[in-house]
């Protein structure tokens, strides 16, 4: 049974950089927090090799380490808002860094669909999604957590897949209460794209550019003819 994306919830999308050792950091961080404060009103420098900036708000998160530097966004609106709000981003940091190639480039996007229990939702994947003879009872009577996994190479653009079952655990403090815990149960779609020949950091959003192409067409096709 295919998968439309445009039926999915998107879930954590994060882009990594992964560049040579940015051994300024430690004497840059300030300078880095003067220019992001106004998106990124929270940080964390408790190390004096890793800077955190936060948007609590938003649930967005940059994180700079001496050779690689992470945005993350819980829930993003769409893939375009983290497009552009991660350039946003590294076109303000990474000259702080001095950092002129980029060693790879690795985008990461989940999607979810949601189910009632974790029972129904490893039985679409095995129903949908495996042959017969997987499903043997003599082997289990019930079988959680199913999963699909491959890597693969689409012209220049390099890919890890994975269909799998995502289950939270969400905990909710009442005032005079007690505390509420809530299950949910999804199906997830794990993607992450990536290039690893050096880069120039102007031209990031190409390989967004090239990604998101890629989603739109390949990936999104392929999970509609599942």
């Amino acid at each position: 049974m295919g998968i439309e994306l445009q039926q999915t919830q998107l879930g954590k999308v994060f882009v990594e950089l992964r560049h040579k050792e940015a051994f300024s950091l430690p004497d840059v961080r300030f300078k880095i927090l003067d220019k992001t404060i106004t998106n990124f009103p929270n940080y964390n420098m408790d190390a004096p090799d890793k800077l955190s900036v936060i948007n609590p708000n938003k649930g967005q998160f940059g994180h700079f380490f001496l050779n690689r530097s992470v945005f993350d966004w819980d829930e993003p609106q769409s893939l375009q808002a983290f497009f552009k709000e991660s350039l946003q981003l590294f076109d303000t940091v990474l000259p702080i860094l001095k950092i002129d190639v980029l060693h790879r480039v690795g985008f990461r996007v989940q999607w979810k669909m949601k189910f009632n229990d974790k029972e129904t939702v490893s039985k679409y994947i095995m129903n949908n999604y495996f042959k017969e003879n997987f499903l043997q009872h003599d082997l289990a009577d019930d079988i959680y957590e199913p999963g699909i996994r491959f890597s693969g190479r689409k012209g220049t653009i390099r890919f890890n897949f994975q269909l799998t079952t995502l289950h939270e655990q969400i905990m909710e403090a009442a005032i005079n209460g007690p505390v509420k815990q809530q299950e949910n149960h999804f199906l997830l779609i794990d993607l992450d794209v990536y290039r690893d020949n050096n880069q120039n950091p102007r031209n990031l959003n190409n390989f967004f550019r090239d990604a998101n192409d890629f989603i739109n067409n390949q990936f999104s096709n392929y999970l509609s003819n599942l």
